[in-house]
């Protein structure tokens, strides 16, 4: 299945405000399949950031752009250890929560995205692999290929899972396939309404055997 939503409208000085103000942007995606409703601390204290249910993408709120301890909890329970992270000014930053609980590979990745701005007639699409235990994917957009050998984060060296492309608006069928190949076709969407000026954050989510597509668009 699909899970599709739309933030609140961003004017299109919304980036250069943010920089003036030496503030960030970031929101927290909850893509553990198995951890249950969570939390976020931020430096200690619970965050506005609460009760975040599996396959949600939250509001983005603006913080002042510095370092920050940030921490994961279980909704109403004890938080984990927390992992630093710096907030630049200007930037938007969605904290995920991965992995899986029973396998006690729960943690936090921070996805740097791209709010430059959109040329004319186009999208940004930014692709996330959050599946752990799933295949190297490529992402292909109305039968070509535009993202290729994405995994899990930490998979392949370095990797982390993430990757971006500006694509042309329109009706658009999105396609999840095994590396290298064009089936089978583990996730897909059609016909799909990009809308021009947006940043799509598309996440490959779940487990293996019932993997699902979260989609969630802010508007510049």
């Amino acid at each position: 299945g699909v899970v599709h939503a739309i933030d609140a409208v961003l004017l299109p000085s919304a980036v250069v405000e943010a920089v003036a103000a030496n503030r960030g942007q970031i929101r927290v995606a909850h893509f553990s399949p198995d951890a249950g409703p969570v939390d976020i601390y931020i430096n200690g204290e619970l965050s506005a950031l609460q009760g975040v249910t599996f396959g949600a993408v939250s509001d983005w709120i603006e913080v002042p752009a510095r370092a920050y301890n940030i921490a994961i909890a279980p909704s109403g329970g004890e938080p984990s250890e927390a992992v630093a992270a710096t907030v630049e000014a200007g930037s938007w930053t969605t904290i995920a929560a991965i992995g899986v609980r029973a396998l006690n590979s729960l943690e936090l990745r921070f996805l740097a995205e791209d709010f430059s701005p959109i040329p004319d007639g186009t999208a940004r699409i930014s692709v996330f692999h959050a599946i752990q235990g799933a295949p190297i994917i490529d992402v292909r957009v109305n039968g070509s290929l535009s993202i290729s050998t994405l995994g899990y984060p930490g998979t392949i060296g370095d990797n982390d899972g993430f990757d971006t492309r500006l694509i042309n608006a329109g009706s658009t069928t999105i396609q999840v396939v095994p590396n290298g190949a064009t089936s089978p076709v583990i996730l897909e969407v059609t016909g799909f309404p990009i809308n021009a000026g947006t940043n799509y954050l598309i996440a490959a989510v779940g487990i293996p055997g019932n993997p699902q597509l979260v989609v969630k668009a802010t508007p510049q």
